[in-house]
């Protein structure tokens, strides 16, 4: 596998596939269709300080 595809599998998803966040505001975590590389918001607290987590 080259190092392009790995990289590919690791920031590309399949669709309908869910990422896990953490809000940096008020730390609640919640799962969103959006992937990482947009824009995400907390539905808790309407925060836009998020960070992926690893699934």
């Amino acid at each position: 596998m080259s190092i392009v595809q790995a990289l590919r599998r690791m920031f590309v998803r399949r669709s309908g596939e869910e990422y896990t966040y953490r809000c940096l505001v008020c730390h609640s975590t919640f799962a969103s269709s959006h992937p990482p590389t947009g824009t995400v918001g907390c539905p808790h607290c309407g925060g836009d300080e998020v960070q992926a987590m690893a699934t």
